[in-house]
């Protein structure tokens, strides 16, 4: 999307018009709006776990002899790497939706 645009903006598709015969390119834009919105929808749940499942692991680091220090700081970072890879992902999704309204 532009990057003045609103993040809650109302976007026409007409399939089977002169522009679009086919209706290709009307259900590409579907399909990346559903995907982006899936793949937002997937972070959003993902990180609230990996949130819960961090303050665990570091009260249990912390609070206890199990884990050395290292462990506490790579499990950390782990959760770090996984939560950034779902940025990516949505990052993804949403760049390849705003090219496509782009084109339209």
């Amino acid at each position: 999307m532009p990057p003045n645009a609103s993040p809650h903006q109302i976007i026409e598709l007409k399939a089977g018009g002169p522009d679009d015969p086919d209706g290709l390119r009307t259900a590409a834009v579907l399909d990346a709006y559903f995907h982006a919105e899936h793949v937002r929808a997937f972070r959003r749940l993902l990180w609230r776990r990996l949130a819960v499942g961090a303050i665990a692991w570091f009260l249990v680091g912390i609070t206890t002899e199990i884990l050395s220090k290292n462990a506490l700081f790579v499990g950390l970072g782990l959760l770090g790497v996984v939560a950034g890879w779902a940025a990516v992902l949505e990052w993804r999704a949403a760049e390849r939706l705003s090219r496509l309204v782009a084109k339209r």
